[in-house]
């Protein structure tokens, strides 16, 4: 809510209010939980991608959120989206990506095994047009998410991208993503599908974002 951050400290996570600037520490029932991202989505609730699946927090109690596990089981869950369809998008560490329709139902899994780019995936960014933005270990993928065939377009080396594993991304007001990498921040033009790469030389305080 406005008045609350959420804080994760390895395996422990604290509730701050602003307003009175004191810390409460919500308990977990697994004591080798640990937070790794939180996602509100649009209908505003808060999402927790750990160490071991997917959770949920309301009015400062944790949830698991059960139907999910049961697919993901105890895997390295990075990020999380919400795509138009009201779909979620869950990027694990080392198992790609797993869709879920609005009622949790598994949709489909996209990894290495079958056929997708990456296994790794740091970070998801809501786009324009429907668009989602994946932030991998082997490059950006571009998701036009308009059917049921989850097109992916891949971004890396043979569009000059200089290090392919990607720790976040963010589009600009024009369309275009930013990108920090291991090497520099990389800007990626959509009207010609190319990269800028920019380093310390360039002004950047550090190769690595």
């Amino acid at each position: 809510d406005q008045q609350h951050f959420l804080i994760a400290i390895f395996s422990r996570l604290f509730r701050f209010n602003k307003q009175t600037g004191n810390f409460y520490e919500i308990k977990y029932k697994n004591r080798s939980l640990s937070a790794i991202t939180f996602y509100k989505d649009d209908t505003q609730k808060i999402w927790i991608t750990t160490n071991r699946g997917i959770y949920s927090i309301k009015n400062g109690i944790i949830y698991e959120e059960n139907k999910l596990n049961k697919v993901l089981g105890n895997q390295i869950t990075n990020c999380m989206r919400n795509d138009a369809k009201g779909n979620l998008w869950i990027g694990t560490i080392e198992n790609g990506i797993y869709v879920f329709d609005s009622h949790q139902r598994f949709l489909r899994h996209l990894s290495q095994s079958k056929s997708f780019f990456s296994n790794s995936v740091m970070h998801m960014q809501k786009g324009s047009n429907n668009r989602i933005w994946l932030a991998t270990a082997d490059g950006i993928g571009l998701i036009t998410n308009n059917s049921n065939s989850f097109d992916c377009h891949h971004y890396n080396y043979k569009q000059g991208l200089k290090d392919p594993f990607i720790r976040a991304i963010r589009e600009d007001k024009y369309g275009n993503a930013w990108v920090c990498t291991n090497n520099g921040l990389s800007y990626l033009n959509m009207k010609t599908g190319l990269f800028s790469n920019f380093e310390q030389n360039d002004g950047i305080p550090t190769s690595n974002f």
